[in-house]
């Protein structure tokens, strides 16, 4: 499914065994598919084209609550979209039009569904935020959600 084989972004499966090295696993992990999805890790690219369509929406986790909305972010809207992402798309990342059909992830869960579309919704808009707001405040007070100070 690559122009060539990508051997730079391994991540080890091993089980973590305590918050701190489940979140240190996920920045791991969202590492080495931001890595592997670009010419990020050593300038090596694995497509036809960086995937800049289907980039995490959120940076590295430092919490449980990152983890979870992390790992939702990663698995449907980036590695599910990026694996379908083929040559008739834009930008045209695998090398045939239907992308990698044989590496599917099993089905998300209702929790899964409801982050991502969530997360779908944040980035569908782009407000200017306020002099000493940042970007999600401004975007959840946009979607309805009350600013408390």
């Amino acid at each position: 499914w690559h122009s060539v084989a990508d051997t730079e972004n391994d991540v080890e499966r091993f089980p973590a065994y305590s918050a701190p090295s489940l979140i240190d696993r996920y920045n791991e992990t969202r590492d080495a598919v931001f890595g592997h999805m670009t010419e990020k890790s050593s300038g090596t690219r694995f497509h036809s084209a960086d995937d800049t369509k289907n980039t995490p929406l959120l940076g590295e986790a430092s919490t449980l609550s990152d983890v979870l909305v992390g790992l939702a972010d990663l698995r449907e809207r980036v590695y599910e979209r990026h694996r379908v992402q083929g040559s008739g798309d834009t930008p045209a990342v695998h090398t045939n039009s239907g992308g990698d059909t044989t590496n599917e992830l099993t089905d998300p869960t209702k929790l899964d569904d409801l982050l991502v579309a969530y997360l779908d919704a944040l980035a569908d808009d782009a407000p200017t935020a306020a002099t000493g707001e940042v970007d999600g405040a401004v975007t959840a007070a946009a979607r309805g959600f009350r600013i408390v100070t």
